[in-house]
């Protein structure tokens, strides 16, 4: 191993851009490339869905159920996911979440219909659960130095296949129609998907072949159970797991923040392709490529500049909302907490109606946001830790002692 590590074989050092240093950052390379894969064939359809639209004859409202369907269904699958990663190794999770997706984002080529483009789209929202066994993956590849640094890294790299999406389906449309002279937009679109089918296999094949959990640690032996678990079944201490997290009343507060901020990113890579297309009438290669901006540039306010949104009047001002809107709104979705903590899923919000309803939904919608996070300013001390003394952002530890148990028991 050419990291240092520390007693666990864990590294102690992240080097981003080295794929040298194996196993680790080969590793941790295979993982957010396959939960980029993941991204962008969850939101490979917003992009083209104004041609997507005049061939399957969507409304309004089947275009948002279309867009809440496909987060719907990651809600229960990271619930469900958490548990096998702990059986079966994060490798083998990644992997399974990719290849088992996969077809449904072939199936996008054959959609006849509203109604089965829904629940394609459903069925696809499932890889997003990818993103729990990414952070499992690269928390068990390096120490507690730099595991946050490593997190951050992985899912925010990996998060960007929101943005690639967004640019490259529009010129993969154009370049299937460029190169097959006459052939028809519905086929064209159709098309394009196999792209996005192709790149998460091929990155889910890329995983089992030159993956690796950990440095000498085999994915299916039964790893020793903790001290919290210890009592239990270890085929069933996974789940008993997932019901003591439920019950630990600080992950539900970062959960509904991180939803909250979360929900308002999913729903703006929905729909902003589509709002720049039809309010400002621009081609749809240009629209997927002013789209782009939010999601590459997603590093890290949802809420307060998407209020401004739905008030500018013009495209250079939508833009910069939000380049200023991307600048924050994954700060809000890393809040962590030290130990066991829920992270709760989208929240989506529908958008109907005619132009103006639309745009003041989205002023009220994300109002709610800011209004929701004042809570974490607060400094009753419930929201962030460390070394078990309460602490909110602006104030310090309070001297309540507290048994761990009590600590995280929301059920007492």
């Amino acid at each position: 191993m050419t990291l240092p590590v520390d007693a666990d074989g864990k590294a102690t050092e992240l080097r981003p851009f080295s794929c040298s240093a194996t196993p680790h950052m080969l590793a941790f390379h295979l993982s957010w490339l396959s939960l980029f894969a993941c991204f962008f064939s969850a939101l490979s359809p917003p992009p083209l869905l104004p041609l997507i639209r005049d061939s399957l004859s969507l409304t309004d409202s089947q275009i948002s159920l279309s867009a809440v369907a496909s987060f719907s269904g990651v809600v229960l699958a990271r619930l469900l996911i958490g548990p096998v990663c702990d059986l079966l190794g994060p490798r083998a999770a990644t992997a399974a979440v990719s290849l088992s997706t996969a077809p449904f984002v072939f199936a996008l080529s054959a959609v006849g219909s509203p109604e089965a483009f829904i629940a394609v789209r459903f069925f696809i929202g499932f890889s997003l659960a990818g993103f729990v066994s990414n952070q499992h993956w690269t928390s068990s590849l390096f120490s507690a130095d730099v595991v946050g640094f490593a997190n951050g890294v992985s899912a925010g790299w990996a998060n960007t296949g929101c943005g690639a999406a967004q640019l490259l389906m529009p010129m993969v449309y154009s370049c299937v129609v460029a190169a097959f002279a006459g052939v028809p937009s519905s086929t064209a679109w159709r098309a394009a998907f196999f792209v996005p089918g192709a790149l998460q296999t091929v990155t889910a094949i890329a995983v089992l072949v030159y993956g690796e959990d950990a440095p000498g640690r085999d994915t299916l032996k039964t790893k020793k159970p903790s001290k919290h678990v210890s009592k239990r079944n270890p085929k069933e201490a996974p789940f008993a797991d997932v019901w003591e997290g439920l019950k630990d009343y600080i992950g539900w507060t970062l959960g509904l923040t991180y939803g909250y901020c979360y929900g308002v990113e999913l729903t703006v890579n929905n729909v902003i392709a589509g709002y720049l297309y039809d309010r400002f009438d621009v081609g749809i290669r240009t629209a997927g490529v002013l789209a782009a901006v939010f999601g590459l540039m997603n590093l890290t306010l949802a809420g307060l500049l998407c209020v401004l949104l739905g008030r500018v009047g013009s495209v250079k001002a939508t833009v910069g909302v939000m380049l200023g809107f991307s600048l924050f709104v994954q700060a809000a979705s890393w809040a962590h907490v030290r130990g066991r903590s829920v992270r709760l899923q989208e929240i989506d919000w529908d958008d109907i109606g005619d132009d103006r309803k639309r745009r003041r939904g989205r002023r009220h919608d994300n109002s709610v946001d800011v209004l929701y996070r004042v809570q974490i300013l607060q400094g009753d001390g419930h929201l962030s830790h460390g070394d078990n003394g309460r602490r909110g952002m602006f104030c310090g530890p309070s001297d309540e002692e507290n048994s761990e148990d009590d600590y995280y028991s929301l059920l007492k």
